[in-house]
């Protein structure tokens, strides 16, 4: 998964996870440039878990139980804003939309979430399209533009670096460029 990430890094300007410049290629690395990579991703990244153990899908978890997860997403999001002028937010996978936009809703008057635009991007994957949400938070009083990588937890991306950084480029481009709607 470390490499995966460090794959998805690899064209984002100024990350804070130093990738080797002999990474990705295409499953010929050297091994001591994958563990170089490895050390850095661990290191140097700050990954929060949205809940304490392993889980691939939340599909039982339909709309009135959404809100078991909202002490995790707090305190997820209370980190995340710990840090002021935070240069880079993603969440890993679609069902954050769902997540966010239910705890806007239900939970907190001092969060809001605003969808700013939707992409997706065919020639990635060969059996369809990646897809990116940039969105808007306001937490307690501050606000940061974050993305959603919805298919960052595909499963058809096992060890595909090349896949993965072709995707990671995409989301960079979503979250960098100026959005149509702001």
């Amino acid at each position: 998964f470390d490499i995966k990430q460090a794959a998805f890094l690899k064209d984002w300007t100024n990350s804070g996870v130093t990738i080797p410049d002999g990474f990705p290629c295409n499953g010929n690395e050297d091994r001591d440039v994958l563990r170089e990579t490895r050390v850095n991703v661990l290191k140097q990244k700050l990954q929060i878990e949205l809940v304490p153990y392993a889980s691939q899908k939340f599909r039982s978890l339909g709309r009135q139980k959404l809100c078991y997860l909202f002490p995790y997403l707090e305190t997820v999001l209370d980190e995340i804003f710990r840090v002021n002028n935070r240069k880079y937010v993603v969440f890993c996978s679609r069902f954050f939309e769902r997540l966010l936009k239910a705890y806007s809703n239900e939970q907190n008057k001092d969060f809001q979430i605003t969808l700013l635009e939707k992409k997706s991007k065919s020639g990635i994957l060969n059996n369809g399209k990646v897809y990116c949400t940039t969105v808007k938070i306001v937490h307690q009083g501050k606000e940061l533009i974050a993305i959603i990588a919805h298919t960052f937890p595909n499963q058809s991306l096992p060890n595909a670096y090349d896949k993965m950084r072709q995707y990671g480029k995409f989301c960079y481009e979503c979250r960098t460029k100026p959005i149509n709607n702001e």
